[in-house]
């Protein structure tokens, strides 16, 4: 009856995979918001469509931030109007993770980028995997506010108590059971965004201390997707925040983690980019 159910559980988290494993990256720009997705690649590669030719200042003067989907969703996209205003110019947001937002600061395609981590944190993600593509780059971070990271599980999961031990040796693969934890017999499987997102970078120094989280796990091109997927999937374990979790998962307490929500420039920003991160520094502030 066990294979059975476990069959069961394994075939629902499959159909959830396909249903939302598709990676790409949201862009936004003074004509509406709009999803825009690239099947077939994988963690920060994804790039949102730009104006053909367009650079840091895009067409007509835009102003290009690229990065971390989690500022745009928190901060940018529900007061793009209002920014656009604050910045005297169009605002062009492609959200494509917090290290290809760095990447294309460095590279000139965005005049901003936005982070979710430690600008540290993301830089040494960057170089470990592309040595040297930073160079010598200055930059100069803005901290405009925080959110908080949560563990979720399925709602009908009975574990609810993981200490940080315990959650160190699932995310690295050394506890790959629930009846481990004291729940059902069925095979932890850990759902995670891709290397260099902000969120997995904070998960990754945090838990794992510094280790990479298990090869094993299923990675999902946003944090909105790992709800979705653990909400059909009970073997399920993942994360997320306040802009991706729902009441279709369960939050489990005592683990949360402080996400920072940064802004970063080369150098010093120019006067229009100043009023941009004011503004939506004080806009994160009154929320």
């Amino acid at each position: 009856m066990k294979s059975v159910k476990q069959a069961a559980f394994a075939a629902c988290t499959v159909l959830a995979l396909s249903g939302f494993g598709a990676s790409g990256a949201l862009a936004q720009s003074g004509h509406g918001e709009h999803a825009q997705m690239s099947p077939g690649h994988d963690g920060d590669s994804d790039h949102g469509a730009m104006p053909s030719g367009s650079s840091a200042h895009g067409q007509d003067g835009m102003m290009m931030v690229h990065g971390s989907p989690t500022v745009a969703r928190t901060v940018l996209f529900p007061h793009k109007a209002h920014l656009d205003q604050a910045a005297g110019r169009n605002i062009h947001v492609v959200a494509n993770g917090s290290s290809t937002g760095i990447m294309d600061l460095v590279s000139g395609k965005a005049e901003l980028a936005m982070i979710s981590a430690p600008l540290e944190e993301v830089r040494a993600s960057i170089e470990r995997r592309s040595p040297g593509m930073l160079g010598d780059t200055q930059f100069t971070e803005h901290r405009i506010g925080s959110i908080k990271i949560q563990f979720i599980v399925h709602p009908d999961n009975p574990v609810r108590s993981i200490s940080r031990q315990q959650m160190r040796e699932i995310l690295t693969g050394k506890i790959v059971n629930w009846r481990e934890l004291g729940g059902e017999n069925l095979p932890i499987i850990v759902f995670t965004t891709p290397a260099g997102k902000g969120a997995r970078n904070l998960i990754e120094n945090e838990f794992p201390g510094g280790e990479p989280i298990t090869g094993k796990a299923r990675k999902l091109t946003a944090l909105s997707q790992v709800t979705k997927v653990i909400s059909q999937a009970r073997p399920g374990i993942g994360f997320g925040n306040q802009t991706s979790i729902d009441a279709s998962v369960a939050v489990v307490p005592g683990l949360e983690i402080e996400q920072p929500l940064v802004l970063v420039t080369k150098g010093n920003p120019n006067a229009d980019v100043r009023a941009l991160i004011a503004a939506m520094s004080k806009m994160h502030g009154q929320m």
